[in-house]
């Protein structure tokens, strides 16, 4: 009996990840029910909580409109304001629940924000303005560039925490910063 235990307890924890307490469980399982069309049906698998309890991910399955059950998906979570929040009812990847996944996703979430400030700053001193016509720019004549350049600023620093062994791929966040820093905002 004493064999059986250590290798169901190391399975377990890997399977699980970090376990949270029982009330972001709760927590996490109630936000997933909010989003579904029947939440009385859900049924839920392994949770994983990211080290500082502000990501995580669970398994479920729940009665479709036709009253079946689909196939099992992965919701991610992230608690923001001391509620957890859905940022992706399906379609997640179980290599994103792992502490090395939470630590991508917030690595992009950072970069995506520094990239906000540092792309107005760039149309700023591009087209020497004011940084109030900057954010305009960013929002109007600018914003698919400007978005690109956000979107690839996260991925850019995502990618190589998301995937240890696999090369970086080819990135455009250079020839988007140049276009921005040249003031071209066409595409």
């Amino acid at each position: 009996m004493r064999k059986l235990v250590i290798p169901v307890l190391m399975v377990s924890a890997l399977i699980g990840g970090c376990s949270g307490t029982s009330g972001d469980e709760s927590a996490i399982k109630t936000a997933v029910k909010r989003n579904l069309k029947d939440p009385d049906s859900a049924k839920f698998e392994q949770m994983s909580l990211s080290e500082d309890k502000k990501r995580a991910c669970i398994v479920w399955n729940a009665k479709n409109s036709m009253g079946g059950y689909g196939e099992w998906q992965i919701a991610k979570l992230e608690k923001s304001d001391a509620e957890w929040k859905v940022t992706a009812l399906e379609g997640g990847q179980s290599y994103e629940c792992v502490e090395s996944g939470f630590k991508a996703l917030d690595a992009e979430q950072s970069a995506k924000v520094a990239a906000e400030d540092k792309g107005i700053e760039i149309l700023q001193r591009a087209r020497n303005v004011s940084r109030e016509a900057a954010i305009e720019l960013s929002n109007g004549e600018c914003s698919v560039v400007y978005q690109r350049y956000i979107e690839e600023a996260g991925r850019a620093a995502r990618f190589p925490l998301a995937s240890k062994d696999k090369p970086f791929p080819e990135t455009e966040l250079g020839r988007i910063q140049a276009d921005l820093e040249a003031g071209r905002c066409k595409i």
